[in-house]
C-alpha cells in the first residue's frame, strides 16, 4: 500500500497540469488562436489593438511569467495596456491582454507573440500590412450664388 501511495504522489503533478490556451477576441466573442493571427491592413500612422486571452484549461493554477512580442520584420507590434507578469491564473480562469500594431513604412510586418509559464510557452505569429493612409480633398467653398441663384 505504501508503494502505491508513493506512486500516486509521484504521479500527482502530472495529473494536475496547467495548460495555457490562447484566444483572440472580437468584441466579447473568443476565437481559438491558431499559429498565425492577421491584423490585416492598417493605414500608415494608424494603430490597431487586439485583445487576446490566455485561458488556463488545466486543473492547477499557473503563473504566467512571460508575456512579450518579438518583432521579426521592422518595429510595429507591442504589448499595450496589459497586466504585468507574474500573473496567477486559476484553473478555468483567464488573463486578457492587448497587443497593438502601428507603423508608418508601407510594407508587411511580422512578430512572434509569446505567452509562457515555467513549464510551457505558447507562441503565435502576428502579421500586419501597412497601406497608404486615405487622403481627403476639400474643394474651395462656394463664394456666391450658384447657376440657379439659390
Amino acid at each position: 500500500m505504501k508503494a502505491r501511495t508513493l506512486f500516486l504522489l509521484a504521479l500527482a503533478p502530472a495529473l494536475l497540469q496547467a495548460q495555457i490556451v490562447l484566444y483572440s477576441l472580437d468584441g466579447i466573442t473568443p476565437s481559438p488562436l491558431g499559429a498565425v493571427y492577421g491584423y490585416g491592413q492598417v493605414a500608415a500612422g494608424d494603430s490597431k489593438i487586439v485583445r487576446f486571452r490566455a485561458l488556463n484549461s488545466g486543473t492547477a493554477s499557473v503563473t504566467i511569467t512571460l508575456l512579450k512580442v518579438i518583432n521579426n520584420t521592422g518595429v510595429g507590434f507591442s504589448i499595450v495596456n496589459s497586466s504585468s507578469t507574474p500573473f496567477l491564473v486559476a484553473p478555468g480562469s483567464s488573463m486578457d491582454f492587448f497587443a497593438g500594431f502601428s507603423a508608418t513604412d508601407i510594407t508587411s510586418y511580422s512578430a512572434t507573440l509569446e505567452v509562457g509559464t515555467v513549464s510551457q510557452t505558447v507562441t503565435a505569429i502576428l502579421l500586419a500590412t501597412v497601406v497608404p493612409a486615405p487622403t481627403l480633398s476639400v474643394a474651395a467653398p462656394c463664394t456666391g450664388p450658384d447657376a440657379n441663384s439659390t
